[in-house]
Formats: C-alpha cells, structure tokens, sequence
C-alpha cells in the first residue's frame, strides 16, 4: 500500500513489470480505499495518471503499478480480473499495551499502529487520556405500583415513590392516585416541586387531571429533572392523555391497572433517558438513573451514527476521553480486523475514522451453508437451488423436494399444510385425502415442532384409538408405541367421559405444544395434513408404468406433460420451460385413478402438443393409499 513517496518510489524499484497494488473501488465506485480500511484521499498522497482513478467504468475496481518511461511507475486502474504480478507487505504491530499497561491507569486495548485507555463502569477517563475518575452525579430511583401490583399500598406510606441522592419522596394528601410528579434540582438531586393528578379516566376531573399535569410540566425551568410515576390507576384514553412526548416518552396510552415509571429531564432528552411499563399485575415499575453533574468541558453531544454497524456502544454520559465501538452488523467486517472507534475530545467533538465496515462473501466460506446455490448480496446472502424439482426448504438451506400442491411445505421430503378450517377428526381426515394426503402425523421432536409452528389453535392430527381403547395408531397404520415418541400433555391421555379417541395438538405456555385426547366429534378444531407422493418420469415416447401394492389403489396428485425445467433427466436442445399440457393431470386420472396399476405413454397423440419442438417429458406425482377417494376438487 503506497501511502508516501518514499514507499511508493521503493515499491516501483522491485520490478520493471505491471504490479497489483491494495488499493480498490469495488465497494463504492471512485471511493479508493487501501486494503488495511483507510481511503486514499485520507493519506494525502496518491501517484496515479490524470483520470486514471477517477469513476468510470464500474468493471475496472484495482490498481496496479504502471512503468510510465522517462516519468517513471504511476497507479492505473484495471480490471480485478487481470492477472498482473504483484506484491504483499506485512506490518508487524507494536503493542503498546504490553508495556506498563500503556500508561492506562485501567484497560489498555492494543489496536493497529495504536492503543487507547479506557475505564471500568462507573469511572471516566481524564483529560490526560490514561487515568480514571470518579463520575461525579447522583442517583435517581422510582417505583410504580398499580392497583393489582403485589405489595400494593393505598395509605402512607405509600408504596409509590423516589428516592433522589438517598432521600425518599411522595405525594401527600387526598391526590395519591394517577400520574404523581416530581421535580428535582439538576446539581444536588433536591426536590423542589411536586404534585398528583389524578388521571384515571373513569373519574370525572380525569381529563382536567390531563390537562394540568401538561400545563405543570410546561411550566418546569429548563435543565430540570423530571420524575413520573403512576399510583393505582392512570389510565388513559383519546380524552385524558398527558402530553409526554417532548419529555422523551413513547408510552402513548396507558392501560387499567398498569404501572409506568420515568425519569427525564427538561429541555432534552438525555442519553441516561429511561422509562418503563408493567401490565395489569406484573409490577411494581422501577426504574433508575445516574445523573451527572461534573460538567468536565468537553462534554459530547449523542455520538455519530455509522453505517452498516451496531453502534455506537459506549457509556454515558459522553465525556471527555469516552470511546464509543461501532461492531459491524451481521454481514459485515472491517477488513484490517480493527475495531471502529470514536473518542469524545475537549472540544466536544468525536474523533473521526478511516475504518468501515464492508460486505463478507458469505458464499466464499463453505458454500455459506447453502445446500447447491449461494448468491452473495449487500450485507446477507441467498441460497437457491439449481436441480429441477427442488426449493429451499424451511431452514432457508437445504433444498427439499417441491410439493406438487401449491401451499404444502416441505419439511424432512415430506409436504405439509396448515388449515384453518374447522371440522370434525373425520371431516379433516377426507379434507387431506383430497389431495392424497393424510392427517400429519408427528413422530419425532423435529417433526412435532415443525407442525406446532404452522398456526394457532387446536390442530387435529393423525392418532387414535377409534378401533381399540388405549391403542394410539397413527393414520398410515403405525401403532405409537413403536416410534418411541410421544408428547402428551401431563395426565394425558385420559379419556374423559369414554370417548375421548382422537388427538390434538394445543399450546401450553412455557410447555410449548402438547397432545391431548378428545371427542372425534367436536367441529371446531383445526388441522393439519401430510403428504409424502412418489415421483415417476419417463421421456417423450416412453410409457410410464405405476402400480401400487395389494390393498392399495393410486391416487394421482399432481401431473405434468411438457417441460417446466431445462436441467431435467429428460436431455432438450430446445429447452422451452413454460411448456405444459392442460390435459396433464386430467388425462393420468382418467387412466390411473383408483386403479392398483397403470400405464401411460408420454406422446402428444395421448396429451396434445404444447409446444412443438420441444423435447417434452411425462412427470406424475402419486401415492398409494387404503380404503375409499375422497371428492377431487
């Protein structure tokens, strides 16, 4: 990296041939950064042609050293993919932590041709950029309680109150209901003002109450401390809202019985800026800040944003010699491995940086993870898949199998749907039949989590007992027993009333989703089906044979003649791929529906032509299944 004459002048010396240098526009077009983060225009040095590094050609993103005759090497432009000669150059880093902890009184972190100080919580650097202080300030505490709030006092003492640089708060008399506020001075934590409002909305001064409470805190002295608790009942509605919003707060309306806590200041919105809610029953709030009053000069305002990062990470209040870290988001890294930092300076500014963070080629470790195809994007990445008859499954990885029915995922090679009407255990056992199916049928944690996580509600699943009491079968014929998973809710099943044959999945707070036992006859239950269809092919001119077992007839689900994909089996020198017969699935039905066995030949004398020329193929997906078809639909 050529960041200075001299370096540059040595570098042209080792060689007479075209060099790639690390210096590249391949983030931001005309942004030149070297490869260790830092801009070229941050070095004020550069050797380069007139025009020759300046935007243009979006493919042309590295430089290399160029021997320019009588006027000696100079940086050029080219593109990344060239295969010039080149040079590396390593920079071995002094540690300065290693030495005497830096001079820091307490942390040192080493970075890249520097290090900077830093203090344990609690403490601020010095203007000295070593040793720690103690912050100066005071505490502030306050806690809500609501009416249904365990520990909840209506009487003095009441259980509603602060406690400001050790002293203890609240408000007298008759108003111990509502929004309770209480003003303090910003150098000692001293109360000076305080009042009650009772602004529970049901009362008829409620919207007075507002009222005068927005009123009270217009009338606050800038640089005030605020402190607001609600007592028993605030709440609120469109009529008795107080307006909180300058003061920081985003609670916009309070519910009947909850508690809400918040601790402000007059004028702005401070960094140490807190507040809470609880619901009806879960408080008492509580909330806390440390207010600081050591007024150091240079002070800083709300650190920068930077883009593409997490932060700013850092303690506030923002003082003098305060380091603020910026972590890349995920999908992103800095380059050099340094760690983007800003300090606040005494003249109440933050130190600028070189350093950003740049997209990761998630795809260039390991495949991202993907299973066939990874795409890398700004700050993320995409996985596909390139075989025909494959998507991404759930797991945004692995490619499955497409489910020939549109709304079935697939999960594990097996298709499943989520349906949110409700039937009877039999009614959405011929729903799923339909289409082939079945009522899914859980017989692992993966698998039982999986249908758990596609809707709400009570779901039917395929078990029962119907045929003999206490023998949990599930729909294709399995007893329970032998898949060695089972997930019922404690003291389940149970049989209730002797007719409790059929299962349903519902969810049981932190038990997540168990199995229970009911009535096969109760309609309002919701369900979920299984299919797991077989896939024959055969190439145009062919014949395609499908049979079943005994016992057991086809069932058609899905049927395609034509071509819909051009990396198929079936080889196409033209590989049209929006090319299917309208009678695909009409026509294998005909031939093949509820019979044991079939035979279908793949020639548009049998489907038509859909499109001529085109190397066409016959695709079916079926399954072979027990007892009588549903109604096709």
């Amino acid at each position: 990296m050529p960041k200075d004459n001299a370096t540059n002048t040595f570098l042209a010396n080792l060689s007479t041939r075209n060099r790639w240098v690390g210096v590249t526009d391949a983030v931001i077009e005309g942004q030149w950064v070297f490869q260790d983060g830092e801009p070229l225009t941050a070095v004020h040095y550069s050797n380069y042609l007139t025009n020759t590094l300046t935007p243009g050609s979006n493919s042309h993103d590295c430089a290399y050293v160029w021997c320019n005759g009588r006027k000696g090497s100079s940086l050029r432009k080219a593109q990344c993919g060239n295969r010039p000669f080149f040079m590396c150059q390593t920079d071995p880093d002094i540690d300065e932590c290693s030495t005497l902890n830096g001079g820091c009184s307490h942390n040192c972190t080493n970075t890249v041709g520097s290090y900077y100080c830093s203090c344990s919580q609690g403490l601020v650097l010095h203007r000295d950029k070593h040793n720690c202080t103690v912050r100066e300030g005071f505490t502030v505490w306050a806690r809500s309680s609501a009416y249904d709030d365990p520990c909840y006092g209506h009487t003095q003492p009441i259980s509603s109150y602060i406690i400001s640089n050790g002293l203890e708060s609240s408000i007298e008399g008759d108003q111990l209901r509502g929004h309770h506020v209480f003003i303090l001075n910003e150098r000692t934590g001293e109360v000076v003002n305080k009042a009650g409002f009772d602004t529970w909305w049901l009362r008829g001064g409620g919207v007075a109450a507002a009222q005068n409470l927005t009123t009270f805190l217009q009338g606050v002295p800038k640089g005030r401390i605020i402190v607001i608790i609600v007592h028993d009942n605030g709440q609120t509605n469109v009529d008795n809202e107080p307006n909180l919003a300058p003061y920081g707060s985003t609670t916009t309306r309070l519910g009947g019985r909850e508690s809400w806590a918040m601790i402000t200041q007059k004028g702005t919105i401070p960094c140490w800026f807190v507040e809470e809610k609880s619901a009806i029953g879960a408080g008492p709030t509580t909330v806390e800040a440390f207010i600081p009053t050591d007024g150091l000069p240079g002070v800083c305002v709300g650190p920068p944003l930077q883009a593409n990062t997490t932060g700013p990470v850092c303690n506030c209040p923002y003082v003098l010699g305060e380091n603020c870290t910026y972590p890349c988001s995920p999908g992103y890294h800095v380059i050099s491995g340094d760690v983007i930092t800003r300090t606040c300076t005494s003249n109440g500014s933050w130190t600028e940086t070189g350093l950003f963070c740049q997209d990761i080629d998630e795809c260039s470790i390991q495949n991202g993870g993907c299973d066939q195809t990874c795409t890398n994007t700004i700050g993320s990445y995409i996985c596909s898949c390139s075989e025909a008859g494959f998507a991404v499954d759930w797991s945004g990885h692995n490619c499955a199998t497409v489910c020939p029915i549109s709304g079935y995922v697939s999960f594990n090679g097996v298709c499943f749907k989520y349906f949110a009407e409700e039937k009877t255990y039999d009614e959405a056992r011929l729903r799923c039949a339909v289409n082939g199916g079945l009522l899914a049928m859980p017989k692992d944690n993966l698998t039982d989590a999986f249908i758990a996580s596609l809707g709400k509600g009570k779901r039917w699943i395929g078990l029962t007992d119907a045929d003999t009491e206490g023998q949990w079968v599930f729909e294709d014929g399995q007893i329970l027993t032998s898949v060695h998973y089972s997930n019922w809710n404690p003291g389940e099943p149970n049989d209730r009333g002797g007719n409790e044959d059929c299962v349903y999945v519902f969810c049981k707070g932190r038990l997540g989703s168990v199995w229970n036992d009911g009535p096969c006859n109760t309609p309002a239950r919701h369900f979920v089906c299984e299919m797991d269809p077989e896939t024959a092919i055969t190439c145009e001119g062919g014949t395609l044979h499908l049979s079943c077992s005994d016992g057991k007839t086809l069932f058609i689900v899905e049927a395609t003649y034509g071509r819909t994909s051009a990396s198929h089996r079936c080889p196409c020198s033209t590989c049209r791929t929006n090319c299917r017969a309208d009678t695909s699935l009409t026509v294998v039905r005909a031939a093949c529906q509820g019979n044991q066995q079939c035979s279908v030949e793949a020639s548009y004398d049998v489907f038509g032509d859909p499109c001529v020329w085109v190397e066409k193929y016959l695709e079916v997906s079926y399954r072979c299944i027990v007892g009588e078809h549903a109604e096709l639909s």
